[in-house]
């Protein structure tokens, strides 16, 4: 019976994380982006970033000229990103504009960079921010509370394994060197579980 409600919980919390998912996108497509056709949904890190930054940038400031123009304010994602490469391929300024490094560090914005068809700005629409915000924390809530449900369902499924292996064996007590432990780890947000079954 509680692995049957275990089950239902699960499925409970996979619908409702699925349908905050899809309320959150909805959200950026619309108070975000602009409802910019056709609509291409982002990957996870790209919600992430929505997340992070009021505003995407621009990839190229400037279009008309040759060449890209990154983006230098550094309160949106990809001014943010500009300055990173910046400092992780020439640090102490050499190389601005030209050579090797300057071309490296413009590759690695490029390859991260928001380009224009999933560029974002909040800075006009901070009630639809704010509730962006609300749905991707309680998506991400489910999201944990369904792994908790299926480390449940997998501890269940181990302590059977268990009772099956101890019930095929003769009669007679636990063995001390049987060791079953399940934990849950905060940081990944995932179940682990650990057992030892002595091999006769």
């Amino acid at each position: 019976m509680a692995d049957a409600l275990t089950w239902v919980a699960f499925a409970e919390s996979r619908r409702t994380g699925s349908s905050l998912a899809q309320a959150y996108r909805d959200v950026a497509w619309v108070g975000a982006r602009g409802r910019i056709d056709p609509r291409r949904d982002g990957e996870w890190q790209y919600y992430e970033d929505l997340l992070k930054y009021n505003a995407s940038g621009a990839l190229d400031m400037d279009p008309g000229r040759p060449g890209v123009q990154p983006e230098t304010d550094l309160s949106t994602h990809n001014g943010a990103l500009w300055a990173l490469a910046r400092q992780l391929f020439f640090p102490s300024g050499s190389g601005e504009g030209e050579g090797e490094a300057f071309r490296r560090a413009l590759d690695y914005y490029l390859q991260r960079g928001v380009p224009s068809e999933f560029a974002w700005d909040w800075r006009e629409n901070t009630v639809a921010r704010d509730t962006y915000a609300r749905l991707i924390r309680a998506s991400d809530q489910e999201r944990q509370r369904s792994v908790g449900f299926a480390g449940v369902l997998l501890a269940n499924r181990v302590l059977s394994i268990v009772d099956l292996y101890m019930t095929s064996r003769a009669p007679g007590a636990l063995p001390a060197e049987l060791e079953v432990q399940a934990s849950w780890d905060p940081v990944s947000a995932r179940p682990w579980i650990l057992l030892r079954i002595p091999i006769p």
